[in-house]
């Protein structure tokens, strides 16, 4: 965790929020999350129907959200989710989102210092690693991607991918092991 040496050490008691009133404010509470430094809290808020938003101490991210999953804070204290907009999926850092749209994005990821994220991603069918909003380039298309891992400076990701395709109940040819390998990629500065 970063900054470590910034926290304050010193506070018998520092009110920062009272979660117990979300319930009071918002429809449903859900995934409360405490940043690495202990000052901030966060939850996911359902405000009405298909309207979703990220409370954060006392207030809200200023534009909801047709849903939020898997709210993070990053070592360096940001606050991330995966969001939808308009039936597309993207990251939101702070409130802001990524431009990228994608079908799909989860497993989100952060280098130590919390200057990278990635995440796994799906556009038009194939799959991939994005990072800081840049989707990595592979030089075969993947058509699945599991176990997304990236270096703890956030410069290498590897991922388990399969490279070709695999008609539906093809047993033989996935037993063959032609299908799955490690797909590792340097990340773009």
């Amino acid at each position: 965790m970063s900054n470590i040496e910034s926290w304050d050490w010193e506070s018998k008691e520092k009110m920062l929020a009272e979660p117990a009133k979300w319930k009071d404010q918002f429809e449903d509470v859900l995934e409360p999350y405490i940043s690495p430094d202990g000052e901030k809290i966060a939850s996911i808020v359902k405000i009405g129907e298909g309207e979703h938003n990220i409370a954060i101490n006392e207030g809200t991210w200023e534009e909801p959200f047709e849903k939020i999953w898997y709210s993070r804070f990053s070592p360096d204290g940001r606050l991330t989710a995966l969001i939808t907009k308009d039936m597309e999926w993207t990251m939101a850092v702070d409130g802001k989102t990524w431009e990228q749209m994608y079908e799909y994005i989860w497993d989100t990821k952060f280098s130590a210092d919390g200057k990278i994220i990635a995440a796994t991603t799906k556009v038009d069918g194939v799959y991939g690693i994005t990072i800081n909003e840049k989707t990595l380039e592979c030089p075969t298309k993947l058509h699945s991607i599991a176990s997304h891992v990236i270096s703890p400076d956030g410069k290498i990701s590897v991922a388990i991918a399969q490279t070709l395709p695999l008609a539906e109940g093809d047993v033989n040819a996935f037993t063959k092991r032609c299908l799955v390998g490690s797909c590792k990629r340097q990340a773009v500065e």
